[in-house]
């Protein structure tokens, strides 16, 4: 894979989490925490892996073995997951 496709994969992901962010923050704070049925329960939850997943994959590019997963399951707020995703895109 070539630094650019590389960049093209992480531009992509910044555009579709920017798109998840957007339309969560639509949401009010039970429509955020309802039990949808789905994989991981609720839109929080689904945000919430999405950010362990990408920040797991970060570590492990810096060559850091995480032994689990930062989470924002505690968030009763799209704008809490928020932050920590824009966090980690920044890289920290």
């Amino acid at each position: 894979m070539t630094p650019q496709e590389m960049r093209t994969l992480y531009d992509y992901n910044a555009w579709a989490n920017r798109r998840a962010m957007e339309a969560a923050s639509k949401l009010t704070a039970e429509q955020f925490v309802q039990p949808m049925g789905s994989s991981f329960g609720s839109v929080r939850d689904t945000l919430a892996h999405v950010y362990g997943a990408e920040w797991i994959w970060l570590e492990r590019f810096q060559g850091r073995s995480p032994a689990s997963l930062r989470t924002r399951r505690n968030s009763r707020t799209w704008r809490a997951c928020g932050s920590a995703g824009t966090n980690m895109n920044r890289g920290s």
